[in-house]
C-alpha cells in the first residue's frame, strides 16, 4: 500500500445558458494535478448538444468578458484545457455556430486554479473498544462521539434533515441513533436489526434507517412511529444503500444465499447481479455520472460495479479483513473506500487508487457520513 500523492477533482454544475441561436446546458469539470509538485492545472468542460449546431468554440482568459484564447473544438462536446497557470483565476465561455453564423457567448463562469487541498465531504466512522470515533481527513485526527461500547452494526445518514450525518447503532438494549448536531441519543422502540445501512428511500431529502430482521428488510424515518417493509425475504448477509439507478431514490443491495441482488427504491423490483455474493457491501459514487456503485469484498479483493454495466471494476487485490465503508473523504467528488486490515484502518482514494493509513488499530465496524457538516 502507498500513501497517496496530491490529486483533486472539482465539479460545478451550471444552469441553462441561452444563446441567440441555441440553448444548451454547460458543465465544467475541473481537474488539478501536481505530479511530483510540478504544478499544472487542467480544466475539462462539457456541454449538451445544441439543436442545429455544427460546432462550438471555447473561449477563456484571465479577465472577465475578455477572452485571450478561442479554440474551435468542432463538433466535440467536451474539451480539456491544459497547462494553465497555478493560482490563477480563469474565465470561460462557449459559443456555438452553424452555417447561419455564431451564437452569443454563454454565461461566463470562472475558476481559480489554486492548489488548496479540498475539504473532506465525509468522515470515516468506526467502532472501537473505547466507543465510536470518527476520522476527519481535514484535521487528520480522531474525534470520539461516545465512549459507550457496542457490539453491533452502525450506519450514518442525515436522519433529521439538518445537513449533518447522524449515526444509528445496535446496542444490547436495542437500536439507537445519535443526532449529529446535538449529540443526543434516541432509542427506537422494538428489537434491534441484525444489519444496518442508511439511504433516502422516500426521496424527501432525509435518510431513513434500513435494517434486516428475520422478517425481512424494513426502513424507518426517525420522525415516524413505524417501520415500512421492503421485502419479507430474509437476507443472509450484508446490505448497502445508494442511488444505483440515478432517480434520486436510494436502492438497496443485499447478499442472499442465491447471490447479490438490489431492489429498485422506486419500483421495489429486485434484480440479481450475476456471480457470487460479496462478503461485505457498501456503496458510493465512483465515477462522474453521479450514480452510486455497489462496492463489495471478495477473496480476490475489493470490486465495484455500476448496475447499468455488465462487469465489475477491480480496486485492489489485497484482501480486507473486515468491514468497508465509502464516502468522499478527500473532497474530490469521487467516493473513497475505507477498509479494515490486519495492519489497521486504511482508505483508498477513489481517484488515484492510492492507499492512506488512518489508524494502527482497526475498528470492528465501519460507516461514513458528514458528521462535521462541511
Amino acid at each position: 500500500m502507498k500513501n497517496k500523492l496530491f490529486l483533486s477533482f472539482n465539479k460545478l454544475n451550471l444552469s441553462f445558458l441561452y444563446f441567440s441561436l441555441f440553448i444548451f446546458t454547460f458543465l465544467i469539470i475541473l481537474k488539478i494535478s501536481s505530479p511530483s509538485l510540478a504544478i499544472a492545472a487542467e480544466v475539462t468542460l462539457l456541454w449538451d448538444p445544441s439543436t442545429n449546431a455544427t460546432g462550438y468554440v471555447l473561449h477563456y482568459g484571465t479577465e472577465s468578458n475578455y477572452y485571450e484564447t478561442s479554440i474551435d473544438v468542432e463538433d466535440n462536446l467536451q474539451y480539456t484545457v491544459s497547462d494553465l497557470d497555478d493560482n490563477q483565476l480563469y474565465y470561460f465561455a462557449v459559443s456555438a455556430y452553424n452555417e447561419n453564423g455564431d451564437s452569443d457567448y454563454s454565461d461566463e463562469i470562472s475558476y481559480n486554479t489554486g492548489l488548496d487541498k479540498p475539504e473532506s465531504l465525509s468522515e470515516i466512522i468506526g467502532t472501537w473498544e473505547n466507543g465510536i470515533l470518527y476520522w476527519d481527513e481535514n484535521e487528520s485526527k480522531m474525534t470520539q462521539m461516545t465512549d459507550d461500547t457496542l457490539d453491533g452494526d452502525i450506519a450514518a445518514g442525515d436522519f433529521t434533515g439538518d445537513g449533518i450525518a447522524d449515526v444509528a447503532s445496535i446496542w444490547p438494549g436495542g437500536l439507537w441513533y445519535q443526532d449529529g448536531a446535538t449529540l443526543a441519543w434516541t432509542r427506537i422502540p422494538g428489537s434491534a436489526p441484525t444489519k444496518l445501512t442508511a439511504g433516502d428511500v422516500t426521496g424527501d431529502g432525509r435518510c431513513e434507517i434500513i435494517g434486516t430482521w428475520s422478517s425481512g428488510i424494513w426502513y424507518r424515518d426517525v420522525a415516524e412511529s413505524s417501520w415500512t417493509q421492503m421485502t419479507s425475504d430474509v437476507t443472509k448477509g450484508d446490505i448497502a444503500a445508494g442511488d444505483f439507478t440515478g432517480d434520486g431514490i436510494a436502492d438497496v443491495a443485499s447478499t442472499w444465499a442465491s447471490g447479490l441482488w438490489y431492489q429498485d427504491g422506486a419500483t421495489l423490483d429486485w434484480t440479481r447481479i450475476p456471480g457470487s455474493a460479496p462478503d461485505n457491501l457498501t456503496a458510493g459514487v465512483m465515477s462522474a455520472d453521479g450514480r452510486c456503485e455497489i462496492i463489495g469484498t471478495w477473496s480476490s479483493g475489493i470490486w465495484y460495479r455500476d448496475v447499468a454495466e455488465s462487469s465489475w471494476t477491480h480496486m485492489t487485490s489485497d484482501l480486507t479483513k473486515g468491514d468497508i465503508a465509502a464516502g468522499d473523504f478527500t473532497g474530490d467528488g469521487i467516493a473513497d473506500v475505507a477498509s479494515t486490515w490486519s495492519s489497521g484502518l486504511w482508505y483508498q482514494d477513489g481517484a488515484t487508487f492510492d492507499w492512506t493509513k488512518v489508524s494502527n488499530e482497526a475498528p470492528t465496524k465501519l460507516t461514513a457520513g458528514d458528521v462535521t457538516g462541511n
